[in-house]
């Protein structure tokens, strides 16, 4: 259960980091 959470908090906080990218990439 435990790594099962950490590996969905990883995979979440890599798509922020994507979405994140993306939309700094359209404001510049």
């Amino acid at each position: 259960m435990k790594t099962k959470k950490t590996n969905a908090m990883r995979q979440l906080d890599k798509a922020k980091i994507k979405y994140d990218m993306r939309t700094f990439d359209v404001d510049a």
